[in-house]
This record gives C-alpha cells, structure tokens and sequence, in this order.
C-alpha cells in the first residue's frame, strides 16, 4: 500500500528540511575548524569532527542533489587528512571558506532545497521503469486460510476467531484440504499433523511442490513436542510449529502475525543521519517499512529482537563497523537467512569480492542513486 498524496508530499518537505538542518549543522562544525587553525593550535586530532563531516558530505551531497557540494566536500577531505604544515592549513582555511559559502547559498535558496525527485511535480519511479503518481490507500481484499483439523469442534473455534477479518476454509482430511487448495489458493494453512487419512506431512509436502504455493506461509500442530516430528517438519519448510492442538489461541495470534505483516521490512544501519533520512524515505514512499540504527551496536541491539527482511549495512562505522555486524548476522541461525547490502565510500577492485565471501548479497558505492539502492533492494526482497 502506498502513501496518499498529502502525506507523501509532507514527507518529502520533511527529507529537504532535515537535510538543510544537517547542512546548517555541517557548516558549525566547519566554522569551528577554521578558529581551531587560525589560532595556530590545529592538528589532525584536534580537526577530526570537520574531516569525519566532510567525509560525510562527500558520499551524501550527490544523493540530495548537491554535486558540486560533493566535490567540495572530497577536495577539503584530503586537505585535513594531510601532515599540519603552514601550506595545509592555508589551504584548509580557503577550502572550509568555500564549502561554509556553498552551504549557506544551498540553505538560502529555497527553490535549491529540494534534489529532483523531491519535488512535488516529478514522479517516483516504478521497479519496471514506469511513471506513476502515488495513489491513494486502497481497502486490500479479505485474506484466505485454510484450517485442517480432524476434529470440526476445534476448527469451527479457530474460523470463529479469524471471522470475519479473514476468509476461513475448514478442512478435516488431507484429500479435501488438497481439493480446496486446487480451487482456490490460501494465503496462510494450518494443519495438524494427525488426521484421518493421511499426515498432515503429506499435505505440506504437497503444497512444496506446486510453484504458486512453493513459499506458502505454513503452521503444523503436533499431538506432543516430538524432536523428530519438528525436525520433519522444518525440513519441509513450514513456519511454525505448535505441540498441542486445543490451545488454539496461540495458533490464531501467529495466523494474525503472519497475514498482519504486509509490508517487507528493511534495516538501515549508517552513522550519517542524512543516509538514514534518505533512503528511509524513499522507501517509505515505495511502501516498505523501514527501522535504522546509528552504528554497528545499535543494529546488532536491534536484530536481537526483531528479524527483518533486509539489512543495509554500512562500512565504517563508530564502535562496531560493519564487519562485525555482518559476522553476527551469517553466524546466527534465526538471522543468517536475511540478505544483507553492503554501502561504502571506499572501494577497490578487491573489496567487493570480499564482501561476497562473508555473506553480502549486493555491494554499492557511495555516492549512490537512492532509486537504484531502492531498484537492487526491491530484487533482494522479492527473491
């Protein structure tokens, strides 16, 4: 479901405006790096906020539509990280002008706030290449399950806590369910793993093998917490498990979970905020929901609890960087499954290989087109 004119238009207003405040705050920092070498007392330590900023702005500026900031923001980097001789610090001084200069033209002009695809009369770019204007939230059909208990006491119980927000089909014997599946296709099948003709095995092995049920969503419910049973049963691929078939609530409350989450949910973990803001919003406005943290130990916090669909994961970062964030998501059997992009402002021809070899699926560069970040992200959460 995408976002309705009014809120996408606040949102957009909302991306320009926290990204001048991150410019005006750029240009503090800059201003203060300018007194620290005209007092004579500058040195690499002492100037490191203004070199991690123009770091920053360096991979950032382009995104927003700001490449000549961007230029400005690479050549006064490499000035900072030179030895601090009289000549550097000449240099630093006309290069900070410069940049402070392009800031304050960049925040004062406010026909120049927004880059080209925040402004209101361009439209957002389908993954086929097509252009449409957003459109207003649409009321999405009734979900359908299909319960297959043997016992119709326990079903009819189930249905009667799914209706009517969902379309409940019952079943009690695996030839029917496979009936009902071939008339119409559930969203969600719950079965138990006992019934009167055959297992409820042979029901889920039969919906592995047809191409429009192959990632069906499924719950099988067990007479008892039999390990052989569930290794069976996570070997055919189904979702969950539950071990006893008259405790039904549990059974809905993850049928509700499950069907509730529409929307593909994605980790932005960077420590430039106007990285964050970026690509949050133009995912948002394409419909995916978006968490972020703020370095590696935020993120690695974060996926202690939550599981989602995708993570990008940015390089260097302060405390953990993302080596390390990677590392604990390939090594952890509930996390090791999600796809993770890597983003960086440093490459060569080497580091992309191996980023592919610890577990990366995608590998881009910054400065980077939020479209195409969004375009790679969307093949990776469909795939």
């Amino acid at each position: 479901m995408r976002n309705g004119p009014e809120n996408l238009a606040s949102q957009q207003k909302q991306a320009a405006e926290n990204y001048l405040g991150y410019l005006s705050n750029a240009a503090i920092v800059f201003e203060d790096a300018i007194s620290r070498l005209k007092d004579g007392c500058a040195d690499n330590v002492k100037l490191f906020d203004a070199l991690s900023m123009s770091h920053k702005i360096k991979g950032n500026a382009f995104m927003y539509g700001f490449p000549e900031l961007g230029e400005q923001a690479k050549s006064l980097e490499a000035i900072l990280k030179l030895p601090c001789t009289d000549d550097m610090q000449a240099r630093a001084i006309n290069s900070l002008i410069n940049i402070i200069h392009s800031i304050h033209q960049i925040c004062s002009a406010t026909d120049k706030s927004e880059p080209n695809w925040l402004r209101n009369d361009s439209t957002v770019r389908n993954k086929a290449g097509d252009d449409y204007s957003p459109a207003p939230p649409a009321t999405p059909d009734r979900k359908s399950i299909l319960v297959v208990y043997q016992d119709p006491w326990v079903s009819a119980l189930v249905a009667s806590m799914l209706e009517p927000e969902y379309i409940v089909h019952q079943c009690h014997t695996v030839e029917a369910a496979i009936i009902q599946c071939d008339q119409a296709l559930p969203n969600i099948v719950v079965t138990e793993k006992t019934l009167p003709d055959f297992s409820g095995f042979k029901l889920i092995e039969y919906i592995k093998t047809l191409v429009d049920l192959i990632d069906l969503p499924t719950i099988l419910i067990t007479p008892e917490e039999n390990q052989a049973d569930i290794a069976e049963a996570l070997s055919l691929g189904i979702t969950d498990y539950f071990a006893n078939a008259f405790e039904v609530l549990p059974v809905v409350l993850r049928i509700k979970e499950i069907l509730q989450k529409n929307k593909p949910s994605v980790l932005i973990v960077d420590d430039d905020s106007a990285v964050r803001d970026l690509l949050r919003h133009r995912f948002e406005v394409d419909g995916i929901d978006v968490e972020t943290a703020n370095d590696g130990v935020a993120a690695i916090k974060y996926l202690s609890t939550h599981t989602p669909d995708l993570v990008i994961l940015d390089r260097l970062m302060p405390r953990l960087e993302g080596t390390a964030v990677l590392y604990e998501i390939k090594n952890k059997i509930n996390l090791k499954s999600i796809p993770v992009m890597i983003l960086t402002a440093m490459s060569n021809r080497n580091e992309a290989s191996e980023w592919f070899k610890r577990g990366a699926v995608d590998f881009i560069a910054k400065p980077f087109n939020p479209d195409e970040v969004l375009m790679r992200a969307r093949k990776h959460l469909e795939g």
